[in-house]
């Protein structure tokens, strides 16, 4: 059995140009699958986790920030968002600009601050729950359930989120939290905040279920420091998003899956000819006693060389990259082994038929 394997190495080997050329093309379309997949995957959990978004008649807010300065809300801006996010009507977040003038704040861990218990109650896939000041921890983290410590306050360990869990964010249309932890601050401590975090506080602001005179009354607000703020319901805004995304998806996945059917096409048919031309050996071979399993055993061998390595290889470089490209990566590895055993039994049958076997 060992020889025939090497057999079937060694017939992928004789045959290079061929294999290599294969091997690329099928890996080159596997990494670029698995990207596409990845983000359609993202974008369909975003969707499913704004269910309660869309429900609450959420409103965010596109803003135009002051020319030439940080913008800093006034103390009745804060005042008001700390009233709307009491009362639970309203939530907001730092993604970007959390200790930014302090990197070694939280140990290299990538941390999102989110102020208001509503947002963990619109996100039922996030899988935990727990009562602010705490800390919850992204799946791929390592489980510690050590408080942390940021600005002279103390958050609890609030449990971990399930693995593939997604953050909705206003300014994008996902945040996969596999690798991160989130701080959930109470509304009285939004004073602990410096100036670039308070202005992506008030941007990243989501306001559920506001009368038309809340909405107003915020723009009013914060134009105050001129800041301009331009407000969109997600019930419209994130549907239209994802359509164009899929669209875009569909495109590339449809250019993409005719590149493939004539890539397998002309796989299909090298497949053959490299049969045809072993036909001798394998008759050979099965004129002195060889088995039928044995050939088999050859082909499969063969064909793994030139279907299996590089995209599987592929596969796991994308799986090390981490969330969201692993999503797309672990379904691509399906998709690949399906390929193989498709050529395997066709080349299979051909070799059986070459070499005279019934």
């Amino acid at each position: 059995m060992l020889r025939d394997i090497v057999g079937g190495f060694w017939l992928a080997l004789r045959r290079w140009r061929y294999s290599a050329s294969v091997a690329c093309i099928c890996g080159m379309v596997t990494c670029v699958m698995a990207l596409i997949f990845s983000d359609v995957l993202t974008q369909v959990e975003v969707l499913r986790g704004g269910a309660n978004l869309r429900k609450a008649q959420a409103v965010v807010f596109t803003v135009f920030y002051p020319p030439g300065r940080v913008y800093e809300p006034s103390g009745e801006t804060i005042a008001m968002l700390q009233h709307s996010i009491d009362s639970g009507g309203a939530y907001t977040s730092v993604v970007n600009n959390l200790a930014i003038d302090e990197p070694d704040a939280f140990g290299g861990v990538k941390t999102i601050a989110v102020v208001g218990q509503e947002a963990v109650k619109m996100f039922p896939s996030l899988g935990a729950g727990c009562q602010a000041p705490c800390v919850l921890r992204g799946a791929s983290l390592s489980e510690e359930d050590a408080p942390v410590h940021f600005r002279g306050i103390t958050f609890a360990h609030g449990g971990f989120f399930d693995r593939g869990a997604v953050w909705f964010d206003p300014k994008a249309a996902g945040l996969n939290l596999d690798s991160y932890q989130v701080l959930v601050f109470e509304p009285s401590q939004l004073v602990v905040f410096d100036e670039y975090e308070k202005e992506e506080l008030i941007s990243k602001t989501v306001l559920l279920n506001p009368t038309v005179g809340e909405i107003e009354s915020f723009i009013r607000s914060v134009s105050q420091g001129s800041l301009y703020a331009i407000p969109s319901a997600v019930a419209q805004k994130q549907p239209e998003r994802f359509d164009s995304v899929m669209v875009r998806a569909a495109l590339y996945i449809l250019a993409l899956s005719a590149f493939s059917v004539l890539a397998v096409c002309v796989y299909g048919l090298v497949t053959r000819e490299i049969i045809s031309q072993e036909a001798r050996a394998f008759f050979i071979r099965r004129l002195c006693g060889a088995p039928a399993q044995r050939l088999s055993v050859r082909i499969l061998a063969f064909l793994s060389v030139s279907t299996l390595v590089v995209p599987l290889s592929a596969c796991v470089v994308l799986w090390f990259v981490g969330p969201p490209v692993a999503s797309g990566a672990k379904v691509m590895v399906g998709v690949v082994a399906l390929a193989y055993v498709g050529f395997s039994v066709s080349a299979v049958r051909a070799s059986r038929c070459e070499a005279g076997v019934v």
